[in-house]
């Protein structure tokens, strides 16, 4: 019998283990907009931070400035690689609309 292995799926599922891991020995928060990272990590009762709350409280502390925010929204942009619920995420979180390429 064959068997066939989606390597780029199994080292997928390497990191998110591995990153929850550490969160939950250090007793610290993964970050991820990833949903099945979510639910695993709902499973073990590790707490999860979307990456857009990442930003904000990285902005609301001074680790980073709204142009730099844009960026990041910018870069997703461009890789197709957007968090679930973006459009209101963001315009919650920030109190704008999400940048898009011509926004500075």
């Amino acid at each position: 019998m064959r068997i066939l292995l989606d390597t780029n799926a199994y080292l997928r599922l390497v990191v998110d283990v591995r990153c929850l891991a550490y969160a939950h020995v250090l007793d610290m928060r993964a970050v991820t907009d990833d949903g099945d990272m979510t639910e695993l990590a709902n499973s073990f009762d590790i707490p999860v931070m979307a990456t857009l709350a990442l930003l904000k409280l990285m902005l609301e502390t001074e680790l980073c400035t709204m142009k730099k925010v844009r960026s990041v929204f910018r870069y997703w942009i461009a890789v197709s690689d957007l968090p679930r619920n973006w459009r209101t995420d963001y315009a919650d979180l920030f109190g704008e609309e999400p940048p898009y390429e011509s926004h500075e």
